[in-house]
């Protein structure tokens, strides 16, 4: 991520500032991030396997063909949650640098909704 030069500190006492309000912040941010990312692969991979093993003995089928619907959703999902943190992440970092996230936001949202209303009469 770069950091816009308005954002950054000018002289020794507003790096000191700096580094001792803002700087944690951001470090603590990061650390979530990669922790939660780090957690999720396995904890996806978990409840995604449980699941499966619990409908096969149910339904009388065989485990290895849910291992395959396993893989392929374990790293979806992972996708999206790290996509969903990292994003959360970034708003946060900015937040913290003192830029207003709150237009990025909106913009977003006003975007979601225009490609939803569009998506229906793309399909021909």
């Amino acid at each position: 991520m770069i950091v816009p030069l308005f954002l950054l500190p000018g002289d020794a006492s507003e790096w000191q500032d700096w580094l001792r309000d803002d700087a944690p912040k951001l470090f603590g941010v990061v650390g979530a991030v990669i922790l939660v990312n780090l957690l999720s692969r396995p904890l996806i991979g978990h409840g995604l396997r449980g699941a499966v093993r619990s409908a096969a003995r149910i339904r009388g089928t065989e485990i290895e063909a849910g291992e395959r619907r396993v893989r392929t959703l374990q790293g979806t999902l992972t996708w999206l949650v790290t996509f969903i943190a990292g994003f959360v992440g970034i708003g946060v970092a900015l937040d913290t640098l003192g830029l207003n996230v709150t237009p990025w936001v909106a913009g977003l949202g006003v975007a979601g909704i225009a490609f939803g209303l569009g998506a229906p009469s793309s399909k021909t």
